[in-house]
């Protein structure tokens, strides 16, 4: 017993404390190498991924990526092809893999008179576009002193010269009677007379053979302006016939035949063949069937 007690005393024994000691240091240990490799693996992750966005960012500038909006040309009609081929973009080059790139080509399309909508804009690998827009086309012209002005069906002017149009393949109209100035490109013309006259259009474009026959649209008496007994639109064909239409299909009140029976009675009557050598013709659509006759307006 003695000799234990000795034993332990010249340190052969450590005791419970000693061995404590001894399991803190080896976990310590462990704990330190544990976190030399931690911060190992963390340094190899950190130059990888430097390393993949250098590798990203030389890929994005190779020229084989790159996409250059200014030179593409969207397909659209012969009437506004060269103005959509003048839409500016906010830079002449992005790299196909910009995530701005749809969204900034479709916003600088979205900005053009012509534009009614930006259906689509693709990418396509390694730098090209496709785009796909809803244009807007001229549906009649207004005449007013200065100059004649391009709206579309919507009533949005256009920039669009009456000189540059082919009148011969494409007729349209010409709308008398609007009493206010025009408004900007890609704006609405807010004139009752536009919203009238482009109603009385509307109803005819169901009838294509009618609406080529069509040359004028007089909407000077627009609510009996200057006479409340005379239709407050009238037409007038490349025949030479006058046609009074009536109230706009826009209008509210009553009294009148259909604008489906007005347009059967105009087709049925336009389809006649007329003797124009005396005078211009008339239609009169605002009053019954037993009206309707097609009548001489003598000189």
């Amino acid at each position: 017993m003695a000799g234990k007690n000795r034993k332990i005393r010249e340190g052969g024994w450590p005791g419970l404390g000693g061995a404590l000691r001894w399991l803190w240091g080896k976990t310590r240990d462990g704990l330190v190498l544990l976190g030399l490799q931690g911060a190992v693996a963390a340094a190899v992750i950190a130059v990888a991924a430097v390393g993949l966005e250098l590798a990203r960012r030389e890929v994005e500038r190779m020229p084989r990526f790159q996409v250059q909006p200014g030179r593409f040309r969207a397909q659209a009609p012969p009437w506004c092809a060269p103005e959509l081929a003048q839409v500016a973009f906010p830079r002449d080059s992005y790299s196909i893999f910009d995530p701005r790139l749809t969204r900034e080509v479709a916003e600088a399309y979205r900005a053009s008179p012509w534009v009614r909508a930006v259906r689509r804009v693709e990418k396509r690998f390694p730098n090209r576009l496709h785009v796909e827009l809803d244009v807007r086309e001229p549906a009649a012209f207004v005449r007013l002193p200065d100059a004649c002005y391009a709206v579309d069906n919507e009533g949005v002017r256009l920039p669009l010269a009456y000189e540059r149009w082919d009148h011969e393949r494409r007729p349209l109209p010409l709308v008398f009677g609007v009493k206010t100035e025009p408004p900007a490109p890609g704006e609405r013309w807010t004139d009752p007379g536009v919203r009238a006259a482009l109603s009385v259009l509307q109803a005819i474009a169901a009838e294509p053979v009618l609406l080529r026959q069509l040359h004028f649209v007089d909407v000077s008496n627009l609510d009996g302006a200057m006479d409340p007994q005379l239709s407050e639109v009238v037409l007038f064909t490349r025949r030479r016939v006058r046609v009074a239409w009536g109230r706009p299909p826009n209008a509210t009140s009553f009294g009148e035949p259909s604008v489906a029976c007005k347009l059967a009675r105009l087709r049925r009557r336009l389809s006649r063949p007329l003797d124009l050598s005396g005078g211009a013709s008339s239609i009169d659509l605002r009053f019954p069937e037993a009206d309707e006759a097609l009548v001489r307006k003598e000189e």
